[in-house]
């Protein structure tokens, strides 16, 4: 089951949330790989269990290089300390690798919660990528919350010129494309059956690329 937690401002919401966790053995929290303000996420968690009847998991997912990193120590010792207070037990986890599912593996039990960052929706709306909380909740046939309205940065900056660049391609492609039809079109001399159909077949040329490029590059 997954369960959608607008910022948890909707008393109605927010009581949805409750009763759909009411059951639950842990809250076992995913933090994002990108950082997140600990204290606005630590209150999210606090809210999701107010009477801290919950023993609490917090998970990192970082390569072997990331692992011992200070800012990700700072980040979940400070989402630890802002939520300890009166529950069974809360643990800082850091798992190696790329992958949550397999991260998870080894500390997901029968009963916990997952409660994950909801992920923005692309911008190419086509894109067949399940978001992180359906994954998961297949995955563990387990209840999954998705948290919103924090504010992620926090992981020390590295390559993210490149990955700037990286996005600006889709449009690159598209500026490419449209240059070429402009200077077909005025060259072409040719009935216009022939532009229509070399203007679909630059389209659907156009359409492929940023494709591939979404799904298989970025």
């Amino acid at each position: 089951m997954v369960e959608a937690s607008p910022a948890l401002r909707s008393r109605a919401r927010h009581g949805l949330v409750l009763d759909v966790l009411a059951a639950a053995a842990r809250l076992v929290v995913l933090v994002p790989e990108d950082g997140v303000d600990p204290t606005e996420m630590a209150e999210q968690v606090r809210r999701l269990d107010p009477e801290g009847r919950l023993a609490i998991i917090y998970v990192a997912l970082a390569t072997a290089a990331e692992a011992d990193e200070l800012w990700l120590r700072r980040e979940l010792v400070t989402m630890g300390s802002l939520t300890r207070d009166g529950r069974p037990g809360v643990e800082l986890r850091v798992e190696e690798g790329k992958d949550w599912i397999a991260a998870l593996a080894p500390v997901y039990r029968a009963g916990d919660a997952l409660i994950c960052l909801r992920a923005p929706d692309p911008w190419l709306r086509w894109r067949r990528r399940p978001r992180l909380a359906e994954a998961l909740a297949r995955a563990f046939d387990a209840t999954v919350v998705e948290l919103d309205g924090l504010h992620l940065g926090g992981r020390p900056s590295r390559l993210g010129w490149i990955r700037s660049l990286l996005g600006t391609v889709p449009f690159l492609i598209v500026a490419g494309f449209l240059a070429v039809q402009v200077s077909f079109g005025r060259h072409q001399t040719g009935p216009a059956w022939e532009q229509q159909a070399l203007q679909v077949i630059l389209l659907v040329v156009e359409v492929s690329l940023i494709w591939l490029w979404e799904t298989r590059v970025m």
